[in-house]
């Protein structure tokens, strides 16, 4: 947010966090290991998920708990994850908060912080 209302002095690249733990126990490695087809039951994929949607709970900005249903956002073609709040004034409700939590799309976006 500092950096939209200031970029002459910090940059217009926008901060961000990557999330990158290893071997794929916490968060997954690849985008292809959220599709159910990898998988022989659907619990094994809905856990995969879940792992992704608990490493972040509430919104940086109010502190808002994240909504299961509403905040978090998979797209495997994609190969994008976003987070976003479920107050609808808060910076982050239409714009994702900038954290990235698989290895594959922290290599695409290189976050300025691991």
């Amino acid at each position: 947010m500092i950096r939209m209302r200031e970029e002459s002095l910090y940059g217009e690249k926008e901060f961000s966090i990557g999330f990158w733990v290893g071997s794929g126990g916490v968060t997954v490695n690849n985008f292809k290991d959220l599709d159910v087809s990898q998988y022989n039951t659907m619990g094994q994929a809905n856990s995969k998920k879940r792992n992704l949607r608990s490493q972040i709970l509430k919104c940086p900005c109010c502190g808002e708990t994240l909504d299961e249903k509403k905040s978090y956002e998979l797209n495997i073609l994609d190969k994008s994850f976003a987070i976003m709040c479920p107050m609808g004034k808060v910076f982050f409700h239409t714009r994702a908060i900038p954290v990235y939590l698989v290895d594959e799309e922290i290599y695409s976006k290189t976050p300025q912080l691991l």
